[in-house]
């Protein structure tokens, strides 16, 4: 099953899906966390995911641990959900217990696992595939990435073109974690009234059009108008450009404004392009 048919198989039938623990196996970490967040949300209150769930890395549990989270009952809930992480580096005399406890959790503990990969040869594998929800993650394909990042700009109430959104893929790849955390950003910083997004607030965003900012930066400081400049670095950090690029850009762009004056002091105009290359 897909990441993504398990999640909304928990928002239409809710508790019933969780049949059995739930693997999510590969390396887009987003669908374990969607996942993960989806799960929360049906089992607890806020309140009640303080004291009832558990989030930990298998390759640091020991047995009598695992035996008192998946063996007990709930102490204060109905509910417990137990997270672990990394099933490929859990310690082999882990095993045999592991698998005993994932084939009869006590009642009202729900488990999920999460593996980057496993070796599908090995008997431990197969007997772990025989006891769970396999939910597969993989890296999407930069088409299907393109996909689901038009679905969910739609779902965030932005517009975006299809220039834009491969513009975004071309920037940031295409880790779905990453790509939803710059749709976010973007609806942060579009103050959640504008849905059509310029190409002026894109590049922004993207940091594609770093240079030309930190002209507009200059130029605002130059011309003496303060103000300006300060907007426009507010408008660069707020896009998420790193404050030591920024800083960078402005330096360099500092220093080709006094090499310039230097070589007219020196030489006159007509050497400018030359010296500057």
């Amino acid at each position: 099953m897909k990441a993504d048919d398990f999640i909304r198989s928990l928002e239409q039938y809710g508790a019933k899906s969780l049949r059995r623990p739930v693997l999510f196996l590969g390396e887009e970490e987003y669908w374990v966390q969607a996942g993960i967040v989806a799960l929360k949300r049906l089992l607890f209150t806020a309140e009640e995911e303080k004291y009832n769930c558990l989030d930990q890395e298998l390759k640091s549990v020991e047995p009598v641990s695992l035996t008192e989270w998946l063996g007990n009952p709930p102490f204060f809930s109905t509910n417990r959900l137990v997270i672990l992480r990394g099933v490929e580096e859990m310690k082999a005399n882990l095993e045999s217990t592991f698998l005993r406890l994932l084939a009869n959790p006590a009642s009202g503990v729900y488990i999920v696992l999460t593996a980057r990969h496993l070796d599908r040869r090995k008997k431990f594998t197969k007997e772990l595939s025989a006891l769970v929800e396999i939910c597969e993650c993989p890296v999407l394909k930069v088409y299907e990435a393109r996909r689901w990042v038009q679905q969910e700009a739609r779902k965030l109430g932005l517009q975006l073109s299809t220039e834009q959104v491969n513009q975004l893929l071309e920037a940031k790849g295409v880790s779905l974690w990453s790509l939803y955390n710059e749709l976010i950003k973007l609806r942060t910083f579009l103050g959640g009234e504008q849905t059509v997004v310029s190409q002026e607030d894109w590049g922004s965003l993207l940091g594609e059009t770093s240079v030309i900012n930190v002209f507009a930066l200059t130029d605002g400081i130059f011309e003496g108008k303060p103000g300006r400049a300060l907007q426009q670095l507010t408008r660069m950090v707020e896009a998420g450009e790193p404050q030591i690029k920024i800083l960078g850009l402005l330096g360099g762009e500092v220093r080709r404004l006094l090499m310039a004056w230097d070589v007219v002091q020196r030489k006159g105009g007509a050497s400018l392009q030359t010296e500057l290359g």
